[in-house]
């Protein structure tokens, strides 16, 4: 997809050209060798935006115990290929999306003292894919579908910085906007921009 919103007009030709017949030709083979490390940057950008699938943990109050100058979360156990990301908290009608945390083995520490009514909430993100020489090429990346339509654009923001910076900087700008919109919860479909390959 990304080499195909670099090559507008050859649409057609890209389609015809196996993996090998495109590598064997320079002017594609450049892009392509880049292309593994750029995923994966895109990856690590999607995860840091808090994009990527996650799951919520409602702490319940018997694993709080509240100590003079902290609160500590006991029996924390990650789900399966998943790491913790953020804890948020409620407390007197707010929500704190971003609560400060230290990690003691199975232990959450809350380094401050919350108010009595506090509750918790633990944020497990699935662990980011990673693309590399081994991956096969028909392997499917666990994330949704307006999330990986985002992928291209950063691969095309930055295999094409040079070669055309507006053209790179429009997919650039097109990433990062509908990627602000997924982390509002707001639906980011970039399916009618690959039809103009911005």
């Amino acid at each position: 997809m990304a080499l195909r919103m670099m090559n507008v007009g050859y649409e057609d030709m890209l389609d015809t050209m196996s993996l090998e017949d495109l590598m064997a030709n320079e002017a594609y083979a450049v892009y392509l060798n880049g292309m593994e490390d750029s995923i994966n940057r895109a990856l690590l950008r999607l995860a840091d935006a808090g994009v990527l699938a996650t799951e919520r943990e409602e702490v319940p109050e018997t694993r709080l115990v509240r100590e003079r100058e902290c609160i500590r979360i006991e029996e924390v156990a990650a789900p399966a290929e998943a790491h913790l990301v953020r804890l948020a908290r409620y407390e007197g009608g707010h929500y704190y999306p971003y609560t400060p945390y230290l990690c003691e083995g199975t232990t959450v520490v809350v380094p401050f003292v919350c108010g009595a009514e506090s509750r918790f909430v633990l944020v497990w993100q699935q662990e980011i894919p990673w693309v590399g020489p081994t991956t096969p090429d028909e392997v499917e990346l666990p994330i949704g579908r307006d999330i990986a339509m985002l992928i291209p654009y950063f691969v095309k923001s930055e295999l094409y910085a040079e070669e055309n910076p507006v053209a790179a900087r429009d997919a650039r700008e097109l990433f990062e906007q509908a990627l602000f919109r997924l982390g509002r919860g707001e639906q980011a479909s970039v399916l009618f921009w690959s039809k103009y390959c911005l």
